[in-house]
């Protein structure tokens, strides 16, 4: 995509855009490499450059082998995209379980209910318990109004 906003939309020569040369005589000394055949002739042929998928510049270039401005933009654009998708998908999540309720309304009704009951059964409870202590105190509940 950076390819095709910057340079070409049809993305006529990305394949040579997009690889890196490296001069074969930069290998580490003592490493064998074998050396290619020539199909024509059967022998073996030096080759002075390799291609290879990166971004750096050229063996020729004062900056050797080090990372181009193309990298870095990539590297930015790639970033910020894990960034948009990963905030995008975080929202649609959220916006999902706001949403889509963890319970149905009824079930949440009847919750309510129950909870209601279970209060009122308290209440009565609890005034039950006090006119029976104030009955044993005082002998009678009449005195405080109350039919017993």
């Amino acid at each position: 995509m950076v390819y095709s906003w910057t340079r070409d939309p049809a993305l006529h020569g990305y394949v040579n855009y997009s690889l890196s040369y490296f001069n074969t005589a930069d290998f580490p000394p003592g490493m064998s490499t074998r050396p290619l055949l020539d199909p024509t002739t059967g022998q073996p042929r030096d080759i002075e450059y390799c291609r290879y998928e990166d971004y750096r510049h050229p063996p020729w270039d004062p900056q050797k082998y080090n990372f181009t401005e193309e990298y870095w933009h990539i590297l930015t654009a790639r970033l910020a995209f894990i960034i948009i998708f990963v905030m995008t998908v975080s929202f649609l999540t959220s916006a999902a379980r706001v949403l889509i309720p963890d319970m149905p309304r009824s079930l949440k009704d009847q919750i309510r209910h129950e909870n209601f009951i279970t209060n009122e059964l308290a209440i009565e409870t609890e005034l039950r318990h006090v006119k029976e202590a104030m009955v044993a105190a005082h002998g009678t509940g009449k005195s405080f109004g109350w039919v017993g």
